[in-house]
């Protein structure tokens, strides 16, 4: 039987990342799936012959120095992952507003503002904050002021506006809570990372992201069970 250094359970992002990082480093790694395909919520199906992505719908912090920019340059993928940036990121509708999601914070604090003009200034005072986050340069200050804050709490010390609250709310289903139960320093990443650095899309669909890790591992002499 073939000896591993290494066993990862699971072949999503995570698992695919972290054995591509180790077979790099010249480790013998098992990935063991319990499904039929690779990715995790990175996957796709084709159902009456129209391609559906079945969870992620979009990719951030691709940038040069962003955090899965960063994973893709090291590991040479930025290429082979094929990435379209698509702007607006999103769209949130409401019964009274329609709000576009911008690739910069410019474009989303005048779309913000065109909806709630009273909170103008607030909105501008919450991504002033948003962009001073750094991963690199400042994030333990963030750390020690914002981890045990709740994001509600801290969106309430900025807004009054209780739709602009709702609305910023639903940002945070990417990390599968309710803002009554985020950290705001899990907001505030969030934003920073996968809101306005958002909306890279990969032009054949999220499985074929998942397969250029899948793919690298291979290369690198990895072994997958599905």
């Amino acid at each position: 039987m073939k000896q591993f250094d290494v066993i990862i359970i699971g072949a999503g992002i995570g698992g695919l990342t972290c054995g591509c990082y180790l077979t790099k480093a010249g480790m013998r790694v098992l990935i063991i799936e319990q499904n039929d395909k690779v990715g995790g919520c990175c996957v796709s199906f084709v159902k009456d012959g129209v391609k559906f992505d079945a969870a992620v719908h979009s990719l951030g912090s691709c940038r040069e120095g962003g955090l899965l920019g960063t994973i893709l340059r090291e590991l040479d993928l930025m290429e082979n992952a094929n990435l379209n940036k698509q702007d607006p990121v999103s769209l949130l509708i409401s019964d009274n507003h329609k709000i576009q999601i911008k690739r910069d914070s410019k474009g989303t604090i005048d779309s913000l503002s065109d909806s709630f003009p009273s909170e103008r200034s607030n909105i501008r005072r919450f991504f002033n904050l948003i962009d001073s986050f750094e991963n690199n340069s400042n994030y333990y200050k963030f750390y020690n002021k914002y981890l045990r804050q709740n994001f509600s709490v801290l969106l309430k010390t900025y807004f009054k506006n209780t739709g602009l609250i709702s609305l910023l709310n639903t940002q945070l289903l990417n990390i599968g809570v309710p803002f009554t139960e985020a950290s705001a320093l899990s907001a505030i990443m969030l934003f920073k990372e996968f809101i306005l650095d958002g909306g890279y899309y990969p032009k054949d669909g999220m499985q074929s992201f998942s397969c250029v890790l899948a793919d690298n591992f291979f290369k690198q002499g990895g072994t997958l069970m599905l």
